[in-house]
């Protein structure tokens, strides 16, 4: 299966996650086949993104560290927050915080359960509503890494509080500059630097969060080397959890479509990131971080460096550069028949390795297509 944008739908393909609403009803059954009218509801209800079921791969469902009806409760809390937010009402804002702590201790509580699991992040988010997907995310990574560094548990609650409001600031940015497509002016650019700044003092001042939380909005954007803002901080001066949502919100930001370019797929991003490593931020932490993430999730088509293509089928922490994996064509590169196929731990052979990701475009030029329609 995979995940795939609403608005990317189309007639004959198959859910295959229930989809909930944030009040925890079902609106679409696993295994329901979409028609049009099921787009249009779901879009109505703005639910940005879906799982369907890849037809050629229908048993490679991996496993999630939160789940979907969790997700939509996270960001059904963060709507709440951001109308208070936009009201000023104290009394709603403590309300909508307390909700927020709720739903945050829940991601805390699954996380901890799915302590071997490693996050599969694709297609995920939303261009049209990007900040919300993108503090989920980011919240859930974060408190995923924060698990393996021996954080108890209530103060990993308080850094995923802080994680899903970093950028409340954004609040106070103008949208025709949030959504700007290409480059922004210096002037602009300053406006949206001071989302830092603006989310900080209105946490501390309009809400009863701990510090440990509000000091997230304010240093998520400093850098290990200096060059960060707003304060141009450096090393040990910036806090250890703003250091921690830091990667994570550059990371998301890579994996995510934006209005001015494609997701970098999670191989180059981590990629990305690990080159940062002790320039944007400290070289422990980026390790510890790299070791929740699946540089190749599962349902990603490869081609190894013998030329069999294969599609990854499981990934587990510790062998992250070396899933579990599915042959679906020769060392020749012909199509191996459903029951030909094999899975192997390329783990267990060192002299091959992962040559390169092969995109959807050359999925179907190669007649290697995920076949995702109910009839294929």
């Amino acid at each position: 299966m995979r995940r795939i944008l609403t608005v990317n739908l189309r007639e004959g393909m198959v859910i295959a996650r229930t989809i909930f609403s944030p009040s925890g009803r079902v609106l679409l059954r696993k295994d329901t086949v979409i028609k049009p009218v099921f787009i249009d509801s779901l879009l109505d209800r703005k639910v940005m993104s879906v799982f369907i079921r890849d037809q050629r791969f229908p048993d490679l469902e991996p496993e999630e560290v939160v789940s979907d009806r969790t997700r939509m409760r996270v960001r059904e809390a963060l709507a709440e927050f951001r109308e208070a937010a936009q009201s000023r009402s104290r009394r709603a804002l403590i309300i909508a915080s307390d909700h927020i702590a709720q739903r945050v201790a829940d991601i805390v509580e699954e996380a901890l359960s799915h302590r071997s699991v490693v996050v599969n992040l694709t297609d995920i988010g939303s261009m049209d509503d990007y900040t919300f997907d993108h503090s989920v995310n980011v919240c859930i990574i974060s408190v995923l890494a924060a698990c393996h560094m021996n954080i108890n548990a209530e103060k990993i609650r308080l850094l995923g509080i802080g994680a899903l409001l970093h950028d409340v600031g954004k609040l106070l940015v103008p949208p025709a500059v949030m959504r700007k497509p290409g480059k922004l002016t210096d002037e602009e650019f300053e406006v949206v630097k001071n989302h830092s700044e603006d989310g900080y003092r209105f946490l501390s001042r309009q809400t009863d969060l701990s510090p440990l939380s509000t000091i997230v909005a304010y240093q998520h954007h400093e850098r290990w080397d200096g060059s960060g803002y707003p304060l141009g901080l450096k090393g040990d001066e910036i806090h250890e959890f703003s250091q921690l949502v830091g990667i994570a919100d550059v990371y998301d930001a890579l994996v995510s479509d934006r209005v001015y370019r494609e997701a970098f797929p999670p191989h180059r991003a981590l990629a990305m990131i690990n080159g940062s490593a002790e320039r944007f931020f400290p070289g422990a932490l980026v390790s510890q971080f790299l070791e929740n993430l699946a540089p190749y999730p599962v349902g990603t088509v490869i081609e190894l460096t013998n030329g069999v293509t294969a599609v990854v089928a499981d990934v587990q922490r510790g062998s992250l550069y070396h899933p579990c994996i599915r042959a679906l064509t020769d060392e020749d590169g012909v199509n191996l028949s459903e029951s030909s196929q094999y899975q192997f731990e390329l783990s267990d052979h060192p002299n091959l390795q992962i040559y390169r990701v092969i995109d959807k475009d050359e999925q179907s030029e190669r007649s290697i297509s995920t076949g995702l329609t109910a009839s294929s």
